[in-house]
């Protein structure tokens, strides 16, 4: 059985309410797979999978109404944080996919920069980032994380304050509750102090410069 494709309904959707596909671009793609004048059910798979391959697409779907209308739900990718790797950009997204940079398209997210590999941008930093993008009190002041040459991560937050928090493994939680620790139980108390620096690669302590 064939359809005339009278109506394409597209719907893009993700965390974000910004669009990061157009709807000009799925129906190129469309455009590109399929013969809508006379378009099958078994059709839809095939558009399925290009629109998979297509840029900022996590999952694509699709399915023939009796109506004639295709209907088309992407669901985008959704950009974590950016890296700035010397002369390579590209973002990470909420698969730890690296994903590259759109021409055009500006997503407010998290930059990294630094010293860093693929991998450790889809591990390690990416726990980080997670971390920091949900702690209260991290999250409004995060400005940037910068890798160092042995992968060491320094936070940079507002106030020109730098954290030097150490190696990216599974202790880092508990090296950055101790400066949250310090602000609610010391500087809450006595003020912000002068210097800008915390090093917290200590045991049981925060070192400040």
């Amino acid at each position: 059985m064939f359809a005339l494709i009278l109506t394409i309904l597209i719907s893009v959707y993700g965390n974000s309410d910004q669009a990061y596909i157009s709807q000009a671009e799925v129906r190129r793609v469309i455009a590109q797979t399929a013969d809508t004048t006379a378009l099958r059910p078994e059709d839809c798979a095939p558009i399925e999978q290009a629109l998979d391959k297509t840029h900022m697409v996590r999952k694509a779907q699709c399915y023939l109404q009796t109506d004639g209308v295709l209907v088309v739900r992407i669901e985008q990718r959704e950009p974590m944080y950016r890296v700035a790797n010397q002369n390579r950009q590209y973002w990470v997204d909420q698969d730890r996919e690296i994903v590259a940079i759109k021409p055009g398209l500006h997503i407010q997210v998290p930059l990294a920069t630094g010293v860093i590999s693929d991998s450790l941008a889809r591990n390690g930093l990416y726990e980080l980032m997670d971390y920091l993008t949900r702690d209260p009190f991290y999250r409004p002041a995060l400005q940037r994380v910068a890798v160092t040459e042995k992968g060491e991560a320094i936070i940079l937050l507002t106030g020109n304050r730098r954290v030097l928090m150490g190696a990216m493994n599974k202790s880092f939680p508990k090296r950055l509750k101790k400066l949250v620790k310090l602000y609610e139980k010391g500087f809450s108390v006595i003020g912000e102090p002068e210097q800008k620096e915390f090093d917290l690669r200590y045991k049981g302590q925060v070192v400040t410069r």
